[in-house]
């Protein structure tokens, strides 16, 4: 065990004497004189350190603003005495010089795939050349990361020796080919005509569903004849009649316009017509918020509100002209507010007796929000509603996307702290951007 000698000369030198004699290991020195050793050694240390990487940002330095006034500098020296080189004419690749023992000339060896200047970089190991090879390279260094470079070196293929091929393993890859050829279905083609390709053709006289030209519905038909391309063999239209229409309305039709009369695609057609007579009411919006996505999905059907009218925010728009900007834009964010909690979808929110976002408490949110009469208030309701979004058991009501910018924005409690118009604002139209409002159906 190591000890520190008192100050006092008398006690000292008995201390001294008896550890001597005993052979007990010791220290001399008083505690505070090793304190400021240790203080100076480290200090040292640091000074050393920091004039290290002062003198290697210097020498870096000169390296790259020498490159780009065309005087060309190595990069550096290993412990075999090879220098790395990097060239304006050719800024991806690395080059090494190495002088023969031999000859005395000096060979030059070039390293331009990431992999291969990554294997550099792995020999090198903590050599202060890696780290700038690192800085200078940096594919290879995302490689080195994510450890891909072994991976993609192993998988090189050696060119085969064409003078020795065999004609039987020639023949039998030619014929992989052509079949592998004639099995691929042209991706350049949409997905309906390739569905178009493969489906049995329709019959005359069986019943379908014809898509409109505005591809906004889907009308009941009747196919009456079926023309074939003679070249082909291929089915490349139908003529229909259109059901309780007269004989007038009929007319030819690309086969990519036919359905079959599917249970998915019956309701299909009952959603799309809904939405095309729910698009031709009057929106209630204001028009400022008509850049928003709940205005969009405001008359859509199934929506959380259930059979309840959408709220209605007409009340907000009256406002006398002689108010403060301030209170115009209040009610303009009330409105805002309302609209996205009317347009929320069915499918993503609780509205059952025991859910987060029940009919009593919706209800009274609504008049919450009505009632508000500042930022502060007005941002209360908004925490309120993220809440529930963010809680309900359902499926997920915000994009991946905004679920991170929802949870990003201050805390509550800081939030309503601190309410502004323009935070309340900010906050709302964020909200509108995150939440899903509708997962879009799609015929079969």
């Amino acid at each position: 065990m190591f000890e520190f000698i008192a100050k006092n000369n008398t006690g000292a030198q008995a201390d001294l004497r008896f550890r001597h004699s005993s052979q007990l290991p010791f220290v001399t020195g008083s505690l505070s004189a090793h304190d400021c050793c240790a203080a100076s050694a480290h200090a040292a240390r640091l000074e050393r350190l920091r004039q290290k990487h002062k003198d290697r940002f210097e020498d870096n330095a000169e390296r790259d603003y020498g490159r780009r006034c065309g005087r060309t500098l190595p990069i550096g020296k290993d412990n075999l005495g090879r220098t790395y080189w990097i060239f304006a004419a050719d800024p991806s690749s690395m080059f090494i010089c190495e002088m023969d023992t031999s000859t005395g000339i000096n060979m030059w060896h070039r390293f331009s795939e990431p992999e291969a200047i990554a294997s550099v970089i792995v020999c090198l190991d903590k050599d202060d050349l890696a780290s700038e090879i690192k800085r200078l390279f940096p594919a290879s260094n995302a490689l080195l990361r994510k450890r891909k470079w072994a991976d993609i070196l192993q998988k090189r293929k050696l060119k085969p020796n064409l003078d020795f091929v065999d004609v039987d393993d020639e023949r039998a890859s030619a014929k992989k080919a052509e079949e592998k050829k004639a099995e691929k279905i042209d991706m350049d083609k949409p997905a309906d005509e390739m569905d178009v390709e493969t489906r049995e053709p329709f019959v005359e006289g069986e019943r379908v569903l014809v898509e409109s030209k505005s591809v906004k519905l889907l009308w009941d038909a009747t196919i009456t004849a079926v023309s074939v391309d003679q070249e082909s063999g291929k089915v490349d239209g139908y003529r229909v009649h259109y059901t309780d229409w007269s004989s007038r309305f009929d007319e030819w039709v690309q086969p990519m316009r036919v359905v079959e009369p599917s249970e998915y695609n019956l309701e299909v057609m009952e959603e799309m017509y809904e939405e095309s007579v729910l698009s031709k009411k009057v929106c209630s919006a204001p028009s400022k918020l008509h850049c928003m996505a709940a205005v969009k999905h405001l008359h859509a059907p199934k929506r959380a509100r259930g059979s309840r009218a959408p709220t209605s925010v007409e009340e907000f728009s009256n406002i006398p002209a002689d108010a403060y900007s301030d209170k115009h834009t209040l009610s303009t964010l009330k409105a805002a507010l309302l609209l996205v909690e009317t347009s929320l979808a069915a499918k993503f929110v609780d509205t059952s007796n025991k859910g987060y976002w029940k009919p009593d408490a919706s209800a009274g949110w609504r008049i919450k929000v009505k009632c508000s009469k500042g930022p502060s208030s007005l941002m209360e309701c908004i925490v309120m509603l993220e809440d529930a979004l963010t809680r309900s058991s359902k499926s997920s009501s915000l994009t991946v996307a905004g679920c991170h910018l929802i949870f990003c924005q201050p805390k509550h409690w800081k939030a309503i702290a601190d309410a502004t118009v323009a935070s309340a604002a900010m906050r709302i139209f964020l909200l509108d951007s995150a939440i899903k409002y509708l997962s879009s159906s799609k015929r079969k």
